[in-house]
């Protein structure tokens, strides 16, 4: 019997878990950790917890493997409830691993669950007096970052990263080191599309593309990522990017959430493309694999309803969705029924966002009713807390923006006033004030022009002599930057001995052979000679030996003789 354990043991050591099982299965041993690894390993998660799940008395690295199928099933309350009770009970080598084993199972509840409890609980974890590892800094920064705090997961990567080619810099080449960072750099190029920094986010994913052939998880995250950033510019090349997206290889490793929005993202693919059949089967084995899901399903539905023209379809199924009530507005909108589109805005649960206050005002404003549209605004001036200061600023420059767009420049001058209330005098709302004061009342230009700042300030720092070389820059003529640039180039070779332009020889103009200077010239010479007024039209000559009758008939013999001539 210890014969077969051992066997069963090396099995497993060499990675050859069904040979493992199949050694176990048949002699029936009592080794209950190689079993539920093996099982666990050949992604037979569910009987790998039947087995650990019979037993109560589990030991560390049990325990330990019940926390990884807890997490791989997604009950990540029940895996942070394992490492809880390991992290306080037994302390070996292993510390900092199970550290960071739990900050990734908060981060993934994070992810999974949006209830912004990982700072409050990731504060508490205190790292090993050398230091945090790579992996619990990046770990970190992926709970930061499913919070929506992407300036500080930003931070962290960084410092990840930095961790991790100090540690093994020596021990890996370079091409080693770029595989083992390219998890870390699609984290990084993550945050910064959700920053917004568009074109650093590109060249980030590009980097990681390059060194992760060989996990094919991070290839598919990176070729989604890749298509939402470049969308219709490469078509044949985001074709290629679906295959490594569908590819089953990557979807082992990817959790249901990555594995959702994967599918969401190549329905939009194909329907962007315009390849409605493909959006089709898209859409149905999403809403096969999705029944449940309330948002994304219902999106991309009536994504497709919308381009195949079935606006009450829309409609009628945004029935089931009251939650969406954005979205049935926006399909009123491209419907053309504009008022019942305000109706449902006006009636949704959730007036008081951002989104919806928008949209009413744009509504308002395009049928020139500027007063409802302040009535929106005070509205949600009056329910807004103290701590939303930065909404009220964002609706503020909105309705003042469209108001002095439309020339309505007093009622801007009133929204402008409320603006400086809450951020103070800042430059540019001092500008926007002066200008529409301008055309509205004098008098307040002066109110506000006090607070910007005088030209003696501005002109301060300034080189008088740099701005009048400078200044045919400002022409915008494509000579003068020429110029300006060729200058720049000599200057950087050191070449200030610039050759004198030669001046061109004026040419004599010529006239004709005729030429009379005391005679006026013809004034309809530029006309061409049929619009000339001495202009007589030629007769055609007619031929006299046309025959008449049908087509391919002779009167009065043949006109030309097939035989040969005949002389005097």
């Amino acid at each position: 019997m210890v014969a077969q354990q051992c066997i069963a043991v090396c099995c497993l050591q060499l990675d050859r878990f069904e040979d493992c099982l199949e050694v176990i299965e048949k002699k029936k041993l009592s080794i209950k950790f190689e079993k539920a690894y093996s099982l666990y390993r050949m992604h037979r998660t569910q009987e790998s917890l039947a087995v650990l799940s019979d037993s109560t008395d589990l030991n560390t690295r049990e325990k330990e493997l019940l926390a990884q199928i807890f997490y791989r099933l997604e009950d990540f309350d029940k895996c942070i409830s394992v490492y809880d009770d390991l992290l306080k009970n037994v302390h070996d080598d292993h510390d900092e691993e199970r550290l960071s084993n739990y900050t990734a199972a908060l981060a993934a509840r994070e992810q999974f669950l949006c209830d912004k409890r990982f700072p409050t609980v990731v504060q508490n974890i205190n790292s090993s007096p050398n230091g945090a590892t790579y992996e619990l800094l990046y770990n970190q920064a992926c709970g930061y970052a499913a919070c929506g705090d992407f300036g500080r997961a930003k931070t962290l990567l960084d410092k990840s990263v930095q961790e991790f080619k100090d540690s093994n810099a020596e021990d890996l080449s370079e091409e080693e080191l770029n595989q083992e960072l390219a998890l870390m750099r699609t984290q990084i190029a993550y945050v910064l599309q959700m920053e917004g920094k568009h074109s650093a986010a590109l060249e980030v994913y590009n980097q990681a593309n390059k060194s992760s052939s060989d996990d094919p998880g991070i290839a598919a995250v990176v070729a989604t990522n890749l298509i939402t950033l470049s969308k219709n510019a490469n078509v044949f090349d985001n074709k290629k990017k679906i295959k490594t997206i569908t590819a089953p290889a990557g979807r082992q490793k990817l959790s249901s959430v990555q594995k959702k929005l994967i599918d969401y993202n190549v329905g939009l693919f194909y329907l962007n493309n315009n390849q409605i059949d493909a959006c089709r089967k898209a859409l149905g084995e999403f809403t096969q694999n999705y029944e449940n899901d309330s948002y994304l399903l219902p999106l991309l539905t009536v994504a497709v309803m919308l381009r195949d023209k079935k606006y009450k379809e829309a409609v009628y199924y945004l029935n089931d969705y009251p939650h969406l009530d954005l979205l049935t507005a926006q399909v009123y909108v491209q419907q053309g029924t504009l008022t019942s589109a305000v109706n449902t805005l006006k009636t949704c649960s959730k007036r008081s966002s951002m989104a919806i206050v928008s949209s009413l005002v744009s509504l308002y404003l395009s049928f020139e009713e500027v007063t409802s549209a302040e009535e929106v605004i005070e509205e949600f001036l009056k329910s807004a807390s103290v701590s939303c200061k930065q909404s009220n600023k964002t609706v503020l420059i909105g309705i003042s923006e469209e108001l002095i767009e439309r020339g309505l420049y007093s009622k801007a001058i009133v929204y402008l006033e409320k603006l400086l209330q809450i951020q103070g005098p800042q430059p540019e709302v001092l500008a926007q004030l002066v200008t529409c004061s301008s055309k509205v009342d004098t008098s307040l230009v002066k109110k506000y022009s006090k607070d910007l700042i005088s030209i003696e300030q501005l002109v301060k720092e300034c080189d008088v002599n740099e701005l009048s070389k400078s200044t045919d820059l400002f022409l915008t003529n494509k000579y003068a930057l020429k110029k300006a640039a060729k200058t720049a180039a000599n200057n950087a070779t050191g070449d200030t001995n610039l050759v004198a332009k030669k001046n061109k020889r004026k040419k004599k103009a010529k006239l004709p052979a005729n030429f009379d200077p005391n005679v006026l010239p013809d004034p309809e010479r530029w006309l061409p000679k049929w619009e000339r007024s001495t202009f007589r039209k030629s007769k055609k000559k007619k031929a006299h030996d046309v025959g008449k009758g049908t087509q391919g008939g002779t009167s009065g013999g043949s006109v030309y003789s097939l035989g040969p001539k005949k002389h005097g």
